[in-house]
C-alpha cells in the first residue's frame, strides 16, 4: 500500500515541479522535488524498490527537463544506492538529520550535474553555477522539511 502511495507522491511532485514550482522561485532557483522523493524512498524502502522508484523519478525529470536524457536516471539511481547503504550504518530518525542529508545530496547532485554539463561542452558561468549550488541546495533542503511532514501524514493514512 505504501508503494502505491509513493508512486502518487512522485507523480504529484513531478507535476508540482513543472507547474507550480516555477512561481515559487528564489533567486531564479527552484527546489528539486524529485530529488527529495528519491531520498525519501531510499530511507523508507529496500534497495530494489528504492532503485525502481529512483529510476522512475529520473525518467520523469529527464522527460520534462532541458538537460540531456539519462543524467537524472543515472544520478538518482546512484543517490538512491548511496542513501540506502548509508542508512544501514546511520539512523535517520530525526527530520533535521534528514534535512541535512537532503542538503548534502542536493549539493553533490548539483555539483555533478554542473561537472557533467561542463564536460559535455556546455559553458556555465561561475556565478550561475554557484547560485545553483548554494541557493538551490538550501531551497531544496528547506522544502524537504515540508515533504517529511507530509509523508508522515500520508503514511499514517495508508498504515
Amino acid at each position: 500500500m505504501k508503494k502505491s502511495a509513493f508512486i502518487l507522491i512522485i507523480v504529484l511532485a513531478c507535476f508540482t515541479q513543472i507547474t507550480l514550482a516555477h512561481h515559487l522561485k528564489l533567486f531564479n532557483e527552484m527546489p528539486d522535488l524529485l530529488l527529495i522523493c528519491v531520498i525519501l524512498v531510499s530511507l523508507d524502502f529496500d534497495l530494489k524498490s528504492a532503485l525502481l522508484f529512483s529510476i522512475f523519478s529520473g525518467v520523469l525529470k529527464d522527460l520534462f527537463s532541458s538537460s540531456g536524457f539519462g543524467f537524472n536516471v543515472l544520478f538518482f539511481s546512484f543517490w538512491s544506492f548511496a542513501v540506502v547503504r548509508l542508512a544501514r550504518k546511520i539512523v535517520f530518525d530525526n527530520d533535521l538529520i534528514r534535512v541535512a542529508l537532503v542538503a548534502i545530496v542536493s549539493f553533490l547532485h548539483n555539483l555533478l550535474i554542473a561537472v557533467a554539463l561542463f564536460a559535455a561542452g556546455y559553458a556555465i558561468p561561475a556565478g550561475v553555477a554557484l547560485r545553483i549550488l548554494f541557493i538551490g541546495t538550501i531551497f531544496t533542503a528547506v522544502v524537504s522539511f515540508l515533504f517529511f511532514k507530509i509523508k508522515n501524514k500520508v503514511w499514517a493514512v495508508f498504515s
